[in-house]
């Protein structure tokens, strides 16, 4: 099944069914070594921390070359992360076990920012691949 798109309390959600762990995919999306890998709109990452805590920050470098800081707005380990990029809030990240060994994963977007859920659905892609 591909990616699918809702409109719920004034954010879009870009959501997909993975065939792994609500663990494993907790684990990809928050290992900041593999931003770049699934994330369409990041190049680089620069944390301290290899999996993002509530007191995670550094800087992400986009596809279009601006460097900008981050930190994580908030965070509630192995359920959801939200997170700031320069003075924006940006996506939220929700995982949501569905068995033992599926969950879905969801990632939620201001009203504003509807042009950013083709990204959002490739990164879901490129999350599957990494999960499978």
């Amino acid at each position: 099944m591909k990616g699918q798109i809702a409109l719920s309390h004034g954010r879009w959600i870009a959501s997909r069914k993975l065939d792994c762990s609500a663990d494993k995919a907790w684990l990809l999306i928050t290992d900041t070594t593999l931003w770049s890998t699934w994330g369409p709109s990041v190049t680089s990452v620069a944390c301290r921390d290899t999996f993002i805590t509530a007191d995670s920050h550094g800087q992400v470098v986009t596809a279009l070359g601006l460097r900008l800081p981050f930190a994580i707005t908030r965070y509630d380990k192995g359920k959801f992360w939200s997170w700031r990029i320069g003075k924006f809030k940006a996506t939220g990240h929700r995982v949501i076990p569905l068995t033992d060994y599926t969950c879905r994963l969801e990632f939620d977007m201001p009203w504003w920012a509807a042009a950013y859920i083709p990204v959002c659905l490739v990164a879901l892609d490129r999350i599957v691949s990494l999960s499978e």
